[in-house]
């Protein structure tokens, strides 16, 4: 983007509306400073219905792609920040009991 002051802010879960795989396609589009802000969470996403179920972290679509980008990042030298978009309410349940249930992975992974 060649701006220091404007930067973007990916959330691979969106990209799962446009089929866009995340790791490394999604990824190596964002190399080389343009990313500021990583913002995750998982999810099923059924386009032919148009649905989309929010899930604890690491147990869905985006599980297998969160540990080779956090590698890439830390290799990258990636300082900006890494947020978990706290969605996930587990049925019966609230979206702190969502948050405390993927919170682990998401230290795991990035922490």
């Amino acid at each position: 983007m060649g701006s220091e002051h404007l930067k973007i802010l990916w959330d691979p879960g969106n990209g799962l509306y446009a089929n866009e795989k995340p790791f490394p396609d999604a990824y190596e589009a964002l190399r080389g400073g343009a990313l500021g802000h990583f913002h995750i969470k998982d999810a099923i996403v059924n386009m032919p219905k148009a649905t989309v179920e929010f899930c604890e972290m690491g147990t869905e679509q985006l599980a297998s792609s969160y540990e080779p980008t956090a590698k890439a990042l830390k290799e990258d030298g990636y300082e900006g920040v890494i947020s978990l978009e706290s969605v996930y309410c587990p049925e019966g349940c609230t979206f702190e009991d969502g948050f405390r249930a993927s919170v682990g992975f998401f230290k795991r992974v990035f922490g």
